[in-house]
C-alpha cells in the first residue's frame, strides 16, 4: 500500500491507497489518534491541530471542536487586539506580521513553529 500525505488549510490528512487504487479513509472505530503535547486533538479523535489554533475564532477542526464553548470559556479572540494572534501562553499576543518571520516572539517559539513551513506540490 502507498501512503500520500497532504497539507491543506493547516490540517494534516492521511490517505492510504490500496493496491487496486482505492482510497481508504480512517474508520470511525479506529483507535483515537495520539497528538503531540503541543497539539490539540479534535473531538473526532482523528485530527490534531496546533494548540495555538484552539479558541482563536477560526474552526480548524473538521467538527469545530477547537472553538467549542466548553473549552473556550475565556475566548482568546477578545484578549488579543485586532491583527494580533495569541501564543500558546494566552497572556501573550503578537502582531500577525511577526508570525513566521524567522524571529521567535512567543516565549515558547510557537510563532516560528512547524506550521510556518512552505509546502510546494
Amino acid at each position: 500500500m502507498a501512503m500520500r500525505l497532504f497539507y491543506l488549510g493547516c490540517i494534516l490528512c492521511l490517505e492510504i491507497i490500496s493496491p487496486n487504487g482505492a482510497t481508504v479513509a480512517p474508520k470511525v472505530d479506529d483507535p483515537p489518534k495520539t497528538c503531540s503535547p503541543k497539539q490539540f486533538v479534535c473531538k473526532d479523535q482523528v485530527t490534531c491541530i496546533s494548540k495555538g489554533w484552539r479558541c482563536d475564532g477560526e474552526k480548524d477542526c473538521p467538527d469545530g471542536s477547537d472553538e467549542s464553548p466548553d473549552i473556550c470559556s475565556h475566548n482568546r479572540v477578545s484578549q488579543c487586539p485586532v491583527n494580533e494572534h495569541g501564543c500558546l501562553n494566552p497572556d501573550v499576543c503578537i502582531h500577525m506580521s511577526k508570525l513566521c518571520d524567522g524571529v521567535p516572539e512567543c516565549p515558547d517559539g510557537w510563532d516560528e513553529g512547524p506550521h510556518c513551513r512552505v509546502w510546494y506540490i
